[in-house]
């Protein structure tokens, strides 16, 4: 488990491949390597914890999904369940399937229509998250094929998802039946001390009216005294309904 500082492993100071590599050359030699970058341990400490010890298989409760019920989730109760309990908090969704033990929410499954146009047949499945301290048993599975039949039911034709190889191997799509679409290369964002941003909003237009200089968005990053820190990838996964 590596906790890197993004002042010093942005791209002053590394290359775009650095934490890429480093996970590969682990993996080659039987170990996975967490990334951690130091904005989430300083912003997302709970949920990075709950997310070792559900990785490390130390969660203190464990649960069957057959004890839980299976319920539509308000959008608004899904979006505080994720701020509590998920690495990157809540997010922009279209419904939300959750799993009640003795009527509390301990999962939460979520999806959303495609950002891009010309997706408009895709469906995204981008968030799955439990409470924290707490192992559902068949879990994802039991939330995925409710979140499936849903996604059938509205005209889609295609699920598609995400899995961050800072913090995942995907081994939880491979088991609801999704296929490796794509291994996506190395990714950035933006830091400034110690705080990142991301690169939708370092785009140019929004540089400028900062008083970026320069005629690239690099350029002009720099001249605001912004460098980019590089991920390991991302893998994107792809089911036909």
């Amino acid at each position: 488990i590596e906790d890197c500082g993004v002042y010093w492993h942005s791209e002053e100071f590394r290359n775009n491949n650095y934490h890429f590599d480093k996970m590969k050359t682990c993996n080659k030699n039987g170990i996975r390597l967490l990334t951690i970058f130091g904005d989430e341990w300083g912003d997302r400490k709970d949920q990075i914890k709950n997310f070792l010890l559900s990785t490390i298989g130390k969660n203190p409760t464990t649960i069957g999904a057959r004890k839980t019920d299976l319920r539509l989730v308000e959008k608004k109760e899904a979006k505080e369940f994720l701020e509590a309990n998920h690495i990157q908090g809540s997010t922009t969704l279209k419904m939300a399937w959750g799993l009640y033990y003795n009527n509390e929410l301990v999962a939460v499954m979520t999806g959303n229509k495609h950002h891009r146009q010309g997706q408009e047949a895709t469906f995204v499945l981008n968030r799955l998250a439990f409470k924290s301290g707490v192992s559902v048993q068949g879990g994802a599975s039991k939330l995925f094929k409710a979140l499936k039949a849903y996604a059938k039911e509205q005209g889609y034709s295609k699920l598609v998802s995400w899995s961050d190889n800072r913090w995942s191997e995907g081994r939880v799509y491979g088991a609801m039946g999704f296929s490796l679409e794509e291994n996506m290369r190395p990714d950035y964002s933006y830091t400034k001390q110690d705080l990142r941003f991301s690169k939708q909003s370092c785009q140019k237009k929004i540089l400028a009216k900062k008083g970026g200089i320069g005629s690239t968005e690099k350029e002009m990053a720099l001249s605001l005294g912004l460098y980019r820190i590089w991920d390991c990838g991302k893998m994107r996964w792809a089911m036909d309904l």
